[in-house]
């Protein structure tokens, strides 16, 4: 059941932040290849937008990579956070059901193999 919380939890700030107002709008320009090239001068413009439509791509997935991987972090903290609050709460559970017998002074904890076989030394 926690590795079901954990995962919806994730799985709401990952893509709840990915669809957020951050990430940046595709804005490239694809290049338009002429049917026939006349000159010289018309095959270097093209190559050239080419390589400016690349370099658009290349700085857009760039950006929105470190944005990712921003959230990503982010996602990662919130997890290991709830991990660390599940943990700290199952200990205090653990140490809250501990009890010392009385007159033996054995030390057991409810539940540990068996939630209904209480083994703690006194003698009925």
């Amino acid at each position: 059941m926690n590795k079901t919380i954990v995962a919806a939890v994730a799985f709401n700030l990952f893509f709840g932040v990915l669809y957020a107002d951050d990430l940046l709008e595709y804005t490239c320009a694809r290049p338009i290849k002429p049917a026939k090239f006349v000159e010289n001068r018309d095959v270097e413009r093209y190559n050239k937008d080419v390589q400016n439509y690349r370099g658009c791509m290349d700085e857009f997935v760039a950006k929105n990579k470190e944005i990712v991987d921003a959230h990503t972090t982010a996602i990662k903290e919130a997890i290991n956070d709830w991990n660390g609050f599940v943990a700290g709460t199952k200990k205090k559970q653990k140490e809250d059901r501990k009890f010392v017998g009385e007159k033996t002074g054995v030390s057991h904890t409810v539940g540990q193999s068996d939630p209904y076989k209480l083994t703690t030394g006194f003698k009925f």
